[in-house]
Order: structure tokens, then C-alpha cells, then sequence
């Protein structure tokens, strides 16, 4: 009779994982500042994208309308919420896009502050300030991760 064979686990089939730098790791104050300025990119754009959505809404409704008591224009706050919905998740691929689409913000404000008169100029230049705010800290907030995929080769086919 022969014995059956006993079946390999999943962590017996994969090599050992490296880690980034065994001989000189960081030190843990370093992490740490990081992590800080990480969490504080993180409610600051979410803080400016909130503000935007809210800027937006009250512009077109209430404080400066195109039309007295509202004009369409104040839809242009709905790409707004699921990129608002992906930062408070965290999640980077959000974060990207949500950083090109707040260019057309900073745009619009631009536009409407130097082409407009009294409140509804200033309220475009509130928007193109809050716009380029939220550009900022998200690219500065996704920095550090493409970073990190690069060193790790994570992606070789793509590697120039």
C-alpha cells in the first residue's frame, strides 16, 4: 500500500518575502513624523473637499445663484461626493483621480473669480483656493506610496 501524499500548504508553495532593509532599518521617530504628516495630509484634503462640496452648494442655492433661487449649475458638486466618499476610505486610486478632477474645480474658480463681480467673484476665488488646497496635500498624500511601489519593482513590465 502507499501512504497518501500529504498536501502542501499555501505558505510551503511561496519563497520567503524580503523586507526593504534588514541591515539598516529606520529609525522609529522617523516613521513616526511620517505618519503624522501622512494623517495630517489625510483630514486636511478631506477637510477641503468637504468645504468645496459645501462652498458649492451654498454658492449656487443661496449665496450667489446664476438665477434667484437656484440654478442647475449646483450639480456640478456630484463628481464631487464619490471622490469625497473614496479619500475618507483611504483609498489611493480615489485620491488620483480625485486630484485631476479638482483641477477642473480650480479652473472654474479661476474663471468665475476673474470674470465675475461682488460675491460671486470672491466666492471663485474661495473655490479656486480650496480646489488648489486639496490638489496639493492629495498628491502630496499619494507621493510617498508611488514612491514606495517604485523601490519595490512592483510592477517590472512597466519598469523604463
Amino acid at each position: 500500500m502507499t501512504e497518501p501524499i500529504p498536501h502542501e500548504t499555501p505558505q510551503q508553495k511561496m519563497p520567503p518575502q524580503e523586507t526593504l532593509s534588514q541591515e539598516t532599518p529606520a529609525p522609529e521617530h522617523t516613521l513616526q513624523v511620517g505618519l503624522r504628516t501622512q494623517h495630517w495630509l489625510y483630514r486636511s484634503a478631506l477637510a477641503a473637499m468637504a468645504a468645496l462640496v459645501v462652498l458649492c452648494i451654498a454658492w449656487e442655492f443661496w449665496l450667489a445663484p446664476l438665477r434667484p433661487g437656484g440654478s442647475w449649475l449646483a450639480l456640478k458638486v456630484l463628481p464631487l461626493l464619490p471622490a469625497l466618499r473614496g479619500v475618507w476610505r483611504k483609498r489611493l486610486y480615489t485620491m488620483q483621480w480625485a486630484s485631476m478632477l479638482l483641477l477642473v474645480y480650480e479652473a472654474e474658480g479661476l474663471v468665475r473669480g476673474s470674470s465675475d463681480a461682488g460675491l460671486s467673484a470672491m466666492l471663485g476665488w474661495i473655490e479656486a483656493g480650496l480646489s488648489f488646497v486639496a490638489y496639493l496635500v492629495l498628491v502630496s498624500y499619494v507621493r510617498p506610496y508611488k514612491n514606495l511601489h517604485k523601490q519595490l519593482n512592483i510592477y517590472p513590465a512597466f519598469k523604463q
